[in-house]
């Protein structure tokens, strides 16, 4: 019985510890990224450590990675000046080590958020919803869970 435990403990604590392979976003890594995923829908998340909404989303992201299959969620951490170990430890808090994550490269964020949207002013959490069609939909603020989950089925039938 005492093995099976320690058994157990040892597998929570390896599948714990997978490390998130993070992309550096740097000014030219929009359009690499838009044309990686052509033709498809993908919600793209920007989140920091320091947001609590952002946290709420990522659990909210974590379970419906589950309920949703082929999801196409990509995470983009806007936390410039973070060591990427650190980024990495709080998507695997999460357990989103598995979807592609990105990371701004630098502490220049300012410079960074305008790359990415010429009209965001850098309120978190942010979202851009993209259409198989390459057009997009940006949205500040929480996201609802259910709305978020119909978007997702609704394109993956497209």
């Amino acid at each position: 019985m005492r093995s099976l435990l320690q058994l157990m403990l040892l597998s929570i604590l390896s599948i714990s510890s997978v490390q998130a392979e993070l992309l550096d976003f740097k000014p030219d890594s929009l359009p690499s990224l838009v044309e990686r995923h052509a033709g498809e829908h993908f919600l793209l998340f920007v989140w920091s450590i320091d947001c609590p909404a952002c946290k709420n989303d990522l659990a909210n992201l974590s379970k419906l990675k589950q309920e949703v299959p082929n999801n196409r969620i990509i995470l983009l951490n806007s936390d410039g000046e973070l060591s990427s170990e650190k980024v990495a430890q709080a998507i695997a808090e999460f357990g989103l080590q598995d979807l592609e994550n990105w990371k701004f490269a630098d502490s220049a964020t300012a410079r960074l958020r305008y790359k990415l949207d010429q009209n965001w002013a850098g309120e978190l959490p942010r979202s851009y919803f993209y259409a198989a069609d390459g057009s997009r939909r940006a949205f500040s603020g929480s996201l609802n869970a259910d709305r978020l989950k119909a978007w997702l089925l609704r394109e993956q039938q497209r």
